[in-house]
């Protein structure tokens, strides 16, 4: 189907996110941040350019709100102009609307698809190829933009549209909503899709149907590589290849404190790249559980100094260890209820029985299940992990 090539797609760009809840707590973190989804699209444009590919497609939302400033649109026109190959854009949720259009026009080699479907012919080396897209009318459009697209059967086509596809988890509150089926037998060989910040493949093969993910993570759950894919065509074939752009890594880390009995313990298991953001959880039971609540943003400038990276948290879902002969020891009430639990042990199972109730006016039912429960040898077992339980409650420690 016409001559080899190579394109780059990538989607929701949120050029210009502010993160204002972030500046006041830590500007310094907060700018970067602001800066790393500009980073991440240079990195895209010098993948176009080194990998030279014929076109890029961009998915929607390449600005993080419609009004975004003329420094945000004047950068990302700059960056488009370097790609020097054709460019086409549709508009997303976010970006339904932009500034700044009349004054800062974007160059000549961009193409931005309008709120009625249209289509672009490309001659690649003697070869035609069609790029076909449509962008929101409006913020919360529930229209099927993607139905309205269609290719043509003697060339390869590459559909660009920001939507939602039912049943693909991330799909938010249902914009420009379709279903898979609205992707099979419309003459399309790649569906160039944006909206999900989560890269996937919903379809492989004739035809293809990518969300490619953000391209920088813009909080502590949009984890992991984010970047663009690399798309080579051989004989009609697409090879859909992910390529990580990110400035910003976000990484979730779970620490478990269980068993262990230093700091150096813990901290040395990291493995985890220099200058990524971490969300850090620290879980389990044990003696550092005390350690780490004396000091928990001392805690964590400890790992950002080991790990070399930044630091979020810690959360803290650890406690200390459930040794009732330690906790017998304790002004608490945890202690109070270590103290107890050796004279329920004394007790037989029918005395435990008889003792709940007695301090517990249950219904008849109840109290059978109670009887059987006792005369079965089952009722200690379920006293004993409630205890556990409510021990683990108690030393918990503030969240």
């Amino acid at each position: 189907m016409g001559a080899d090539f190579k394109f780059v797609h990538c989607a929701d760009l949120h050029l210009g996110c502010r993160f204002s809840g972030l500046a006041a707590a830590d500007p310094v973190l907060a700018r970067r941040l602001a800066e790393a989804a500009f980073r991440s699209f240079q990195r895209i444009v010098d993948l176009v350019r080194t990998e030279q590919a014929d076109f890029l497609v961009i998915a929607g939302d390449i600005f993080d709100e419609g009004t975004e400033t003329p420094r945000t649109r004047y950068r990302f026109a700059q960056e488009l102009a370097r790609t020097a190959v054709p460019c086409f854009l549709v508009r997303g949720n976010h970006d339904h609307v932009t500034s700044w259009e009349d004054s800062i026009p974007f160059p000549p080699n961009v193409t931005v698809f309008g709120p009625q479907p249209s289509t672009k012919t490309l001659d690649i080396r003697g070869h035609p190829v069609e790029v076909t897209g449509v962008s929101f009318p409006d913020l919360h459009t529930k229209t099927n933009l993607a139905a309205q697209l269609h290719g043509s059967p003697d060339r390869y086509t590459v559909a660009v549209v920001h939507c939602s596809v039912a049943g693909i988890a991330g799909s938010g509150a249902g914009y420009a909503p379709c279903q898979k089926n609205d992707l099979l037998g419309r003459g399309v060989n790649y569906w160039a899709l944006g909206h999900i910040h989560k890269r996937q493949a919903i379809l492989e093969n004739s035809p293809w149907a990518v969300y490619p993910g953000n391209i920088q993570g813009l909080n502590p759950d949009e984890t992991g590589p984010k970047g663009a894919y690399l798309v080579a065509v051989t004989r009609g074939q697409a090879v859909p290849e992910f390529r990580a752009t990110q400035e910003v890594l976000w990484q979730n880390v779970d620490l478990d404190i269980t068993g262990k009995t230093t700091l150096n313990e813990l901290i040395d298991g990291i493995a985890i790249p220099r200058d990524s953001l971490l969300s850090l959880t620290v879980r389990g039971r044990g003696p550092l559980d005390r350690v780490i609540r004396a000091d928990p943003a001392g805690f964590a400038r400890q790992i950002a100094d080991a790990s070399g990276c930044t630091v979020a948290g810690p959360h803290l879902l650890c406690g200390p260890d459930l040794d009732p002969a330690v906790l017998m020891t304790a002004p608490t009430l945890a202690g109070e209820t270590a103290r107890v639990l050796p004279e329920l042990q004394q007790l037989s199972e029918k005395e435990l029985a008889d003792l709940l109730l007695k301090t517990w006016k249950a219904a008849d039912t109840a109290t059978d299940t109670l009887r059987e429960l006792a005369a079965a040898g089952r009722l200690r077992p379920l006293l004993e992990d409630a205890a556990r339980d409510l021990l683990g409650r108690l030393t918990e420690g503030p969240q």
